[in-house]
């Protein structure tokens, strides 16, 4: 089977509009996966965190795993919410509020 010249130049044109297709399809990719990153950077903090406090007290060393919870925690007049609630949001609105 034979493919012409103007057959060929089809095919050429059609690949690359696929080509073009699939590009902008992994740029979109690369975006969500960089949005998605960024919005688990509290809770992967916040995991890292707590992980190294349990591994302390796993180890039995409880008073320097209560102290760095101490260090986490800050005092205010309606709760103890730490600094490391997963939400920052939350922590936003929190600061917002007890500065009033």
């Amino acid at each position: 089977m034979y493919v012409t010249q103007d057959e060929l130049q089809a095919l050429e044109a059609e690949q690359a509009d696929v080509v073009a297709l699939k590009d902008a399809a992994l740029k979109a990719l690369d975006g969500t996966r960089d949005e998605t990153n960024a919005s688990m950077s509290d809770f992967r903090e916040n995991r890292k965190f707590s992980l190294s406090v349990r591994d302390l007290v796993a180890a039995s060393r409880t008073d320097e795993a209560a102290a760095l919870v101490r260090a986490q925690v800050r005092p205010c007049g309606c709760c103890l919410r730490g600094a490391r609630t997963p939400s920052k949001a939350l922590r936003t609105t929190h600061d917002r509020t007890e500065a009033l």
